[in-house]
């Protein structure tokens, strides 16, 4: 950090200001033990026994104290720092580093001005495409199937705990199609679970996880704080970010 800040990489200052706050839900919730409740069977209990108490030992004496000390460094000295400027063009060679991440982000060669103008034809393309299908809906246009769709309670969870039912249902569902899709597969499923207390500190964004890779399952943890989303929303989210060969849409859309 003391690297970036000396050669003028500071990230963006109000994104460091959340970071001591959710420091600070860490160290209320002290999560550090919960490892030691699921331990794999293949680890004999005396050496469970032996991982629990220097866990126990560490949390209170080195861990609580890191985490508080990280968030009044951040607080009172790195935050402060941050850039201003939300463009990556705002850093040292900027415009260097955003070619740089469109070429990563797209795989080819072109001009992130081209990158811009694809993406805008693109929206206009879609939105034409939605706004037909809304009239043939019976709606004006796509603002009020929006509008109709958000008042409809048929697509609202009633409840947080059914927000992570029902993605776990969308996986369960389309685990089976995989094969059909791809040859090379993770061992391991994508598993979803509601995201843990200290982590909602602060937090506006709706998942966090670990895309699939070869050889391993992938996970995503969900905030349950919006019970009033979409199922339709969830069932492209599921599709489009949880399984192998979708992400990169994702990521070229983000570039």
């Amino acid at each position: 950090m003391r690297a970036g800040e000396k050669d003028g990489l500071m990230p963006v200052k109000f994104l460091m200001e959340k970071i001591p706050g959710q420091c600070e839900g860490i160290v209320a919730a002290d999560p550090f033990m919960i490892p030691t409740k699921k331990y794999p069977a293949s680890i004999p209990v005396a050496e469970q026994a032996r991982l629990t108490a220097a866990i126990l030992q560490a949390d209170p004496t080195e861990v609580i104290p890191a985490y508080r000390q990280f968030a009044d460094f951040v607080r009172t000295d790195y935050a402060p720092k941050g850039r201003t400027q939300l463009s990556i063009e705002s850093l040292p060679y900027g415009k260097a580093r955003y070619a740089f991440a469109v070429r990563q982000g797209t795989t080819i060669n072109i001009p992130a001005a081209e990158v811009h103008q694809i993406g805008l034809d693109e929206v206009k393309r879609i939105t034409a495409e939605m706004n037909a299908l809304a009239v043939k809906q019976g709606f004006k246009d796509v603002a009020a199937w929006r509008v109709s769709i958000n008042n409809d309670p048929r697509w609202k969870p009633k409840s947080a705990d059914q927000i992570v039912d029902d993605f776990r249902k969308y996986i369960a569902q389309m685990q089976p199609k995989l094969p059909e899709l791809f040859t090379l597969l993770p061992k391991q499923p994508v598993t979803v679970e509601a995201m843990p207390a200290f982590r909602l500190r602060r937090r506006r964004t709706t998942a966090r996880g670990r895309r699939m890779a070869a050889g391993r399952g992938g996970w995503w943890w969900r905030w349950r704080i919006r019970p009033a989303e979409r199922w339709y929303w969830m069932r492209r989210w599921r599709t489009t970010r949880e399984f192998p060969g979708t992400t990169c849409r994702s990521r070229t859309r983000s570039s």
